[in-house]
């Protein structure tokens, strides 16, 4: 029973990836530089639609909405109080 297992997972593996899906090597999955805030929204390269604020010195591909820093957000803030005094 354990060699028809080890046989079956040996062929598994041998077919390669799933239609459609690209075969990569692991070592591309790893970067050489020390972690970094940046490193981590690199992961998502390409799939950010937000630019986050300034004062980060962050950037997001392509991330050109500056969804962070929404001037209604403020204005409520500013006629309400800080968000930060309410208990909820």
């Amino acid at each position: 029973m354990y060699k028809s297992f080890l046989g079956s997972m040996k062929a598994m593996f041998r077919r390669g990836p799933a239609e459609g899906m690209k075969a990569t090597d692991i070592l591309d999955a790893y970067v050489l530089t020390e972690p970094t805030d940046q490193n981590v929204l690199d992961i998502f390269e390409g799939q950010w639609s937000s630019q986050l604020p300034d004062k980060y010195g962050l950037v997001t591909r392509p991330g050109l909405a500056r969804l962070f820093e929404d001037d209604r957000v403020v204005w409520t803030e500013q006629t309400l109080g800080k968000f930060s005094d309410w208990k909820i």
